[in-house]
C-alpha cells in the first residue's frame, strides 16, 4: 500500500515537472459596432489577454452565425513581456 502512494506522489511530481502550469484569462475586450444606412454594418473587437506560462498560439473563432458575408480587413497583434 505504501508503494502506491510513493509511486502516486511521484507521478504527481514529475507531471508537474513535465506539464507545467499554463493559463491565460481575457482581461478586456471591447466590441464597437456600426450600422450604417444601407444594412451594412461595421464591427472592431478588440481583446487583451494574459499569459501565464509558455504559449505559442491563441485561437479565436468568430461566430458567422445570422452573416451572410464577413470580411477580416485587419488582424494586429502585439506581444509585451
Amino acid at each position: 500500500m505504501r508503494g502506491i502512494v510513493n509511486l502516486i506522489l511521484f507521478l504527481l511530481i514529475l507531471f508537474s515537472f513535465v506539464f507545467p502550469d499554463k493559463s491565460y484569462s481575457i482581461e478586456d475586450v471591447t466590441i464597437r459596432s456600426v450600422i450604417h444606412m444601407d444594412g451594412t454594418v461595421d464591427i472592431e473587437e478588440s481583446r487583451s489577454y494574459q499569459f501565464n506560462g509558455k504559449f505559442s498560439w491563441v485561437e479565436y473563432v468568430l461566430p458567422k452565425k445570422g452573416f451572410i458575408e464577413i470580411h477580416a480587413n485587419t488582424i494586429t497583434t502585439k506581444y509585451n513581456k
